[in-house]
């Protein structure tokens, strides 16, 4: 059977990688595709609405767009096609953050491979069509909700409305988006005072269901009308309740109906045979006098059986809470107290063993002289309600695949364990678990076999965790197990049981046989702990250790370890470069760029030291790196800048105008849209010329952000700034992205030519480097340089300028 093959559209301006993305499409072999490469935003979108797109491949750097604006001016797209970013490492944040504006996945273009691509394509295809049935399955409930003529509202554990359907609209004169978030008693003040308050608090704390009658103002008359609320709590799947919903029902016609019950018999009697609800009359001994046609349906019995039996013989209506019996029927109940009982939830078995979710009120009759002669039980059917209800908070809450639960969900149960650590000092436990070999069968035997991976680990952690307060699926294979009340060491001895017991299951798939290995982190929860953030993040960390060294085993999380003590050090260099840059103890050095001609001009570069707190000089290469990965070398960036400025600013005139200072930008200020913005301003401050500012820009960020780069070397080019290309050569990649890159230098790399003489290929690639860059117009700078025989050899290959320890060291400025 021929498969129709997969419409491909991808928009990307470099036809070489285009060409790299049809090369991987055409090795897959799980499906047929076209592919159709457009190198603008703008064509993209209007191949899209000219043809017809099963996955778009988005590049976020297109000639016509950038960034977040790609994204913007896609959406319509973005919401009729599945689309899967690319992006360069620098824009991986961006990628990340993509999700939440409709894209399905984002893949960055050095990771893409043609197995990571088939799979990417196919969790979109397949993530479209289960968006579509849970659309469809929604819209059901919510169709449901919306024509119900009750009103029905449900609300959270804080006590927040969530649902507030147009029946609720209509009876109170208040619209949904007016109520959903708020408290009960911040929209109806006068709860308390009628009872109601008592239904909210009963629910969420397990105890019974009740109801209450309460007086309104109807809206379209201003006539004085009554609803009957019937609550009932919600629960999860392990029977924790989550919230509660209510049922409002308009009662004030039947209120006038009892009032007059004595003189309108025959009214009563159409009424009953036409309601929705089962109704039951019996007389003061229980005898059943009348039984509508509902009452039958519900019981599964005709109005001819159950006529003058006892209700109790009939009517087999189960605790909603335990389950048991009623300890006292309905109407010995009103007959007792002698007066109208609130609603309660119930189960109702009918003849035939069928259950329902009701709610049924007892209500005395009376005679003209107020006499009990009877009394009335009105069953009212909320079976299909609370079921879907119940299934929307089941698929809020679980990973529809497994049947365990979500990250969202484990997230809030491992909270509660938290609290109770630390208030009562308890010790709890978290199992992280990974499937090392799961990328290798989803390539070798294919994304079914993948799927059946995943259900056997699944089953075999239900098997072997009976007991665990929650077992959740947290990612495609990734596992958490939480264990309450339980020390390091049996979660640790447990856990590795977990790892041989799947280590020992031999999973086979079409003839084919694998062996389970997994890597587990285990931490603890104890009142040392930070948040659930923290928590997760841990875990992560130390199953990630496992499977670094080697997988098919467990890592036990201890303060001492290696990759936490390197975060822990990062995170104390931010304090103290936050508290460096507070104290003004960052310095400035620089160190002179010579030419080889000889000429009498003025470079040098500027260069950032830190005076630590013992007064002691740290480097760069200390500290840099923990700036740039907690994003915080913009602001050094601008530091630097202004006090360069303004320490350039006080030279004499004379010697300005035959100066020019080198500044180094980091990438993650390329990509900050007002940086530039930020230059203009203290040039125009220091009233200073940009052509005494040469800012220089590492190959790896040039080529990582190369339309963020030429924006902002265009920018400032405006005013006479220059700019060179730093450390040229290290990526070897250079020469395809040089051409458009207009800068003015190109500082060669200095391990090339720190190594001139002891490799010639070295030699070549430096010889290469400043030919081509003479070819485009560009000087070339030589770095390290440090004897004279290195300055003679790169003076005699034609590098225009000179710069080491043998040229000049840095000095303070």
């Amino acid at each position: 059977m021929t498969h129709p093959a997969i419409r491909i559209l991808l928009i990307e301006d470099y036809p070489s990688y285009a060409d790299l993305i049809r090369e991987y499409l055409a090795d897959i072999k799980s499906f047929f595709f076209t592919l159709e490469n457009v190198a603008t935003l703008a064509d993209g979108i209007a191949y899209v609405e000219q043809h017809e797109v099963d996955v778009i491949l988005l590049d976020l750097t297109l000639p016509d767009a950038h960034g977040k604006e790609t994204l913007d001016r896609f959406k319509t797209c973005l919401e009729r096609v599945p689309t899967i970013v690319l992006t360069g490492l620098e824009d991986e944040s961006l990628g990340y953050s993509s999700a939440q504006m409709g894209t399905e996945f984002y893949l960055l273009k050095d990771d893409v491979n043609g197995p990571l691509l088939s799979r990417t394509i196919i969790y979109a295809l397949e993530r479209k069509e289960m968006r579509r049935a849970l659309s469809e399955s929604e819209n059901r409930l919510r169709a449901l909700i919306t024509s119900s003529e009750d009103g029905i509202l449900s609300y959270d554990k804080n006590l927040r409305y969530t649902t507030w359907n147009p029946a609720m609209e209509k009876m109170f004169g208040m619209k949904n988006a007016a109520v959903i978030g708020k408290s009960p008693f911040d929209v109806f003040p006068f709860l308390d005072d009628v009872g109601e308050g008592n239904a909210y608090r009963k629910t969420l704390t397990g105890g019974s269901t009740a109801s209450t009658e309460m007086p309104y103002v109807i809206p379209e008359t201003g006539r004085i009308g009554c609803f009957e609320s019937s609550h009932f709590p919600l629960f999860d799947a392990h029977n924790s309740i989550i919230g509660g919903m209510a049922i409002l029902r308009d009662i004030t016609a039947r209120k006038k109906h009892e009032e007059q019950l004595f003189l309108e018999k025959e009214r009563l009697l159409v009424t009953l045979k036409s309601i929705g609800d089962g109704v039951i009359s019996t007389d003061t001994a229980g005898v059943i006098l009348s039984f509508n046609d509902a009452a039958q349906k519900l019981i599964s019995i005709t109005a001819e059986e159950a006529l003058g039996k006892h209700f109790e013989t009939i009517v087999n209506v189960l605790d909603a809470a335990s389950r048991e019996v009623l300890a006292r029927h309905p109407v010995s109940d009103v007959l007792s107290c002698g007066c109208a009982l609130p609603a309660k939830a119930g189960i109702l078995v009918s003849a035939h063993g069928h259950e329902y979710t009701i709610e049924y009120t007892s209500t005395p009759m009376r005679n003209e002289y107020g006499e009990i002669t009877g009394v009335v039980i009105v069953l009212h059917d909320i079976s299909t309600m609370s079921k879907m209800i119940g299934e929307l908070t089941y698929q809020s809450s679980h990973d529809t695949f497994t049947g365990l639960l979500n990250r969202r969900e484990m997230e809030y149960r491992m909270e509660s364990l938290l609290e109770s650590a630390r208030d009562e000092g308890k010790t709890h436990a978290l199992c992280y678990l990974d499937i090392d070999m799961f990328k290798v069968i989803n390539d070798t035997a294919g994304h079914t076999a993948g799927d059946r991976l995943i259900l056997t680990v699944t089953s075999i952690i239900n098997a072997q965790f009976p007991d665990a307060s929650a077992i959740g699926r947290t990612g495609d294979d990734d596992f958490c197990i939480l264990l309450a009340d339980c020390d390091i060491a049996t979660a640790s001895d447990r856990a590795n049981r977990l790892r041989e017991e799947i280590n020992r299951t031999r999973f086979e798939h079409e003839h084919n046989v694998f062996v389970i290995r997994v890597s587990i982190g285990v931490i603890p929860i104890d009142r040392d702990s930070a948040s659930v953030d923290s928590i997760f993040t841990i875990a992560d960390e130390a199953c990630y250790i496992a499977k670094e060294n080697g997988g098919n085993r467990i890592h036990v999380y201890s303060a001492n370890d290696k990759v936490f003590a390197i975060r822990h050090a990062e995170m104390q260099w931010i304090a103290r470069i936050t508290e460096t840059v507070e104290e003004n103890r960052f310095v400035l050095y620089r160190q002179r760029i010579a030419s080889t001609s000889g000429s009498g001009e003025e470079r040098y570069e500027v260069l950032l030291r830190m005076i630590d707190r013992d007064g002691s000089m740290v480097f760069p290469l200390s500290f840099i790196p923990a700036l740039e990965r907690y994003h915080i070398m913009p602001t050094v960036d601008r530091w630097v800048i202004a006090n360069a400025f303004s320490t350039f600013r006080e030279k004499p005139a004379a010697t300005i105008s035959q100066s020019m200072m080198s500044i180094n930008v980091s990438a993650l200020s390329l990509n900050d849209p007002t940086f530039a913005d930020f230059i203009f301003s203290e040039l125009e401050k220091n009233n200073l010329d940009g052509k005494a500012v040469c800012f220089e820009i590492t190959e790896t960020a040039a080529i990582r952000n190369v339309t963020a780069a030429v924006k902002f070397i265009r920018d400032l080019r405006t005013v006479g700034c220059r700019f060179a290309l730093d450390d040229f050569g290290a990526g070897l990649s250079s020469f395809n992205y040089l051409k458009n890159l207009p800068v003015d230098y190109l500082k060669i790399d200095g391990h090339f030519i720190k190594y001139l003489f002891d490799d010639p290929v070295y030699l070549a690639i430096v010889e290469s480097i400043n030919s081509i860059g003479h070819v485009m117009g560009m000087k070339t700078v030589a770095e390290y340089v440090e004897t004279k025989e290195l300055l003679d050899k790169i003076t005699e290959i034609g590098i225009d300028y000179s710069q080491g320890y043998y040229i000049a060291k840095p000095e303070k400025w």
